[in-house]
């Protein structure tokens, strides 16, 4: 495994992007016999399960796997000094239209100390770009897209722009927020975008099970208490919070459990989870 940082790169990632932002494990390759894999950690390395390179054209071409159009090194803060693959890699991806809306023009070539090539996926996905870094790396980035989201979406509303351009953006923000607390606040601005009669289907069938210890009280109450706050024109900063853990992960340990969940959740748009 010592050899891991030479001997791997990273091609694509697992599963397409459905949506404008999200994030995936990656598809390694072995440079000496291009055998690939995906390079989920969470039951060890000696259990990953490689495949020929004519296998992995053939989960490309039924977009069971996403390619770059080149590839990528391992990142190096996925290693210890030692050369030992201690961190899981995680690939984001995401387009112009989700970061012009966050005000982020650029992609940043440097997050959270670790440095990030940015690369354009291969085929009919070209307008996304794509990087890979550690998980924590990854999160953090995502999370700062979400909050530059959710203040388009403060100030747009303020100004009275329409239903269906801030849902837009809260939707922009659920993709790309991680931590509890910005998904919460996400969730509370999708529903002030919604027509009045979706807002318990999306409750019941959303909010409620990934938050399952807040009532449907407490939401409306805290949903009531932003729109006022919006509409007023004063400071987020002075609402209360409610109390959502927060799940970023910053150690192996934290970090392998989700990603099971990254690797088998299907990225589709919040609206079309919504009970019609």
């Amino acid at each position: 495994m010592n050899s891991w940082s030479t001997e791997l790169e990273i091609v694509g990632f697992n599963g397409k992007p459905l949506v404008d932002c999200g994030r995936a494990i990656p598809v390694s390759r072995r440079k000496a016999d291009r055998k690939h894999c995906v390079l989920d950690l969470t039951n060890g390395s000696e259990n990953l399960q490689w495949y020929p390179q004519e296998v992995a054209d053939q989960f490309a071409n039924e977009q069971r796997w996403t390619l770059f159009g080149s590839p990528l090194n391992l990142p190096k803060n996925c290693f210890d000094d030692t050369q030992s693959l201690v961190q899981q890699p995680m690939v984001v991806y995401t387009n112009q239209k989700l970061l012009d809306n966050a005000d982020r023009q650029f992609l940043p070539e440097t997050w959270n100390q670790e440095y990030l090539i940015w690369k354009k996926l291969a085929g009919s996905h070209d307008d996304y770009q794509s990087t890979c870094g550690t998980s924590l790396c990854i999160e953090t980035l995502m999370n700062d897209w979400a909050n530059g989201l959710l203040k388009r979406f403060d100030a747009m509303l303020r100004l009275g722009r329409d239903n269906d351009y801030v849902l837009r953006v809260a939707d922009f923000a659920l993709c790309a927020a991680i931590d509890r607390p910005v998904r919460w606040e996400a969730y509370l601005r999708y529903s002030l975008a919604q027509k009045p009669d979706k807002v318990q289907r999306t409750f019941n069938t959303l909010i409620g099970r990934e938050f399952a210890g807040v009532t449907w009280e407490s939401f409306i109450e805290s949903r009531h208490k932003l729109s006022d706050v919006l509409l007023s024109g004063l400071s987020t900063k002075s609402l209360e919070p409610v109390t959502v853990s927060s799940s970023t992960s910053s150690t192996m340990a934290t970090a392998l459990p989700k990603v099971r969940g990254i690797a088998a959740a299907a990225a589709i748009p919040i609206e079309q989870l919504i009970v019609q």
